[in-house]
């Protein structure tokens, strides 16, 4: 590159903030997507975290890449992002090993991290490491759930039959055996497996 190309390739990368996107190596463009979005191997698929409808993680394929890398990078020649994509998903940190974690509240203040193997709250451990996530943070329970206990009729002997057999959605070790949810309708088990999903969205199920 001749000096008075390198010059004007200075001045906008100056006025930009950012190196000019035709000058990047694959190095520094995916350094640049990376300073930007948070991109994951977990279980096989690389993810990246993505801030709608709430901030959780979704699989990276490459249009996903596209739409997060052209605002950054996007006047690299398309064989070089297509480089980057791959150069990407080869350096993403695995975090498989942290599949036992639920994000509560995540993209809010408020978040917790569920260990779902030792059934406690992790102050030790990083929200930005957790794949399962739900955008509401947990109440205490210092009193019975009313929509729970209005679906159990007011019997507290099934509300508490209610809410174990809930239990395995935030468990890694699940319970021997099948609960079965039983009658019509009209004693709110579609309503009530709704709210699980809007709860925990991104939480795996139970088969």
């Amino acid at each position: 590159m001749r000096d008075d190309e390198q010059a004007i390739y200075d001045q906008i990368e100056q006025e930009l903030g950012r190196p000019v996107a035709a000058a990047l190596t694959i190095n520094d463009a995916a350094t640049t997507v990376l300073t930007r979005h948070r991109v994951v191997h977990f279980r096989g698929s690389t993810l990246v975290k993505v801030r709608k409808p709430y901030m959780h993680f979704a699989p990276m394929d490459k249009e996903a890449f596209n739409q997060i890398a052209y605002p950054l990078v996007g006047g690299m020649p398309k064989s070089r992002m297509n480089d980057t994509f791959a150069y990407l998903r080869g350096v993403a940190k695995d975090i498989t090993n942290n599949d036992h974690y639920i994000l509560f509240g995540a993209g809010t203040h408020r978040q917790t991290v569920w260990d779902m193997e030792r059934l406690e709250v992790r102050a030790d451990v990083l929200p930005n490491d957790c794949v399962w996530r739900s955008p509401y943070s947990p109440l205490p329970m210092t009193k019975p759930v009313e929509y729970i206990m209005s679906l159990a009729g007011g019997d507290t002997q099934l509300y508490d039959d209610i809410m174990q057999s809930l239990a395995p959605l935030v468990m890694a070790t699940k319970p021997a055996g099948v609960i079965w949810w039983i009658g019509d309708d009209l004693n709110g088990k579609d309503t009530l497996m709704s709210a699980l999903e809007e709860l925990l969205p991104s939480t795996p199920r139970i088969s």
